[in-house]
């Protein structure tokens, strides 16, 4: 399975963040999108994945090689990296827009994100409202721009603001996205599935009679598994890990859809294959 949206390289996980990903393996976990919110978080997460997946090369190798006991595998790590617009920077978008294009350029990357949207009262409060909501749109849309021209996905925050997000991306020929714990209605996610959207289920919608609603709306073949990690997890208050994605996430799509949890496995691992191609 895949974990299409974590935040693996947040202090939360410092202590621990290498047993965190051995239960993400063991919960049948075999790949971790690590998305990104700014540039210096992007720079922490180009060498956070370099380093934990480089670590699991040489351990495995020692352990072919009889030089080393048996370890405890890891997920790989994938990576996006974006501006999430909680953490908007016009000044940081041309280094990390370079940055992109050096990952992009050595195939280092599978998508740009987290990116997108957010209206809500909290985040708009930082300065005029207009201004605000401008420069989101501005940032967004350099980003699905530049998304379109490496031919890479859009991993997608959306709060307060779905058909705004949705229509910014068709004005900019944004096809390949996933719209991570997506909080709009229904009818703005049945808009984007038929232009080939997929949408990525996080562990606390299990919490939400609504989201239940959600997800028996949208076809298995758009539907993608998440943590959001450190956010988002069943258990309101507590730290969430990416063995959500499967103990959860994938669990309660496989219940509301009368499904059995291994077909809604296959079935969204075969989605993430299709949008995190190479």
């Amino acid at each position: 399975m895949w974990d299409c949206h974590a935040h693996i390289t947040d202090a939360q996980f410092d202590a621990d963040r290498v047993a965190v990903l051995q239960r993400a393996k063991a919960a049948g976990v075999d790949v971790v999108v690590v998305v990104s919110e700014g540039l210096a978080d992007a720079r922490r997460a180009v060498d956070l994945v370099a380093e934990l997946n480089g670590q699991q090369q040489r351990l495995q190798l020692q352990e072919k090689e009889g030089e080393d006991e048996a370890v405890a595998a890891l997920p790989r790590l994938e990576l996006c990296l974006g501006m999430h617009p909680c953490s908007v920077n016009p000044a940081e978008i041309e280094p990390l827009t370079a940055l992109i294009r050096e990952q992009a350029l050595q195939q280092a990357i599978v998508g740009i994100g987290e990116v997108g949207l957010d209206y809500r009262p909290a985040t708009l409060a930082a300065d005029a409202e207009a201004v605000v909501k401008q420069r989101q749109y501005d940032i967004l849309a350099a980003q699905a721009r530049l998304a379109v021209e490496l031919d890479l996905p859009l991993n997608v925050h959306s709060c307060n603001a779905g058909h705004y997000t949705i229509d910014l991306l068709r004005q900019c020929n944004a096809s390949r996205v996933v719209f991570h714990a997506f909080d709009g209605q229904p009818k703005y996610a049945e808009q984007a599935v038929r232009d080939g959207a997929f949408f990525s289920i996080p562990p606390s919608f299990a919490l939400s009679p609504a989201k239940e609603k959600f997800i028996t709306r949208i076809p298995l073949d758009n539907l993608l598994l998440e943590s959001d990690a450190p956010a988002l997890g069943p258990v309101r208050g507590e730290r969430n890990e990416p063995a959500n994605a499967a103990a959860v996430s994938c669990r309660e799509i496989a219940r509301i859809k009368g499904l059995s949890i291994e077909e809604v496995a296959a079935a969204t691992t075969r989605n993430a294959q299709r949008l995190f191609r190479r």
